[in-house]
């Protein structure tokens, strides 16, 4: 499955092979497996790891707010921010937190 992740900034993953991407759905994580069903499902706030096909170690990102599309062996995802997560900014997250 090629995995897309997308901002309003611009593509933050293009193309990737993964087996397993697991994702904050609104009512809970969800994962999404090859060869998963055709949906779109709306995203809350939260952490997206992502297992890479070639058995890599799994990478993890903040993602907010957006939708997931499954279709085909592609798993498009448009979220508000995508950052991994040795470069999330510490000061920032914490000024947004408060602000909630």
């Amino acid at each position: 499955m090629r995995l897309d992740v997308v901002t309003p900034e611009g593509a933050k993953v293009r193309g990737m092979e993964v087996s397993e991407v697991v994702l904050p759905g609104i009512v809970g994580e969800m994962g999404i497996l090859e060869g998963h069903v055709a949906m779109i499902a709306a995203l809350g706030t939260g952490r997206m790891i992502v297992y890479p096909k070639k058995g890599d170690a799994p990478l993890r990102y903040a993602v907010s707010s957006g939708y997931c599309e499954v279709l085909g062996d592609v798993l498009r995802v448009i979220v508000e921010t995508c950052e991994r997560s040795d470069e999330i900014d510490e000061e920032r997250a914490k000024q947004k937190l408060a602000e909630v």
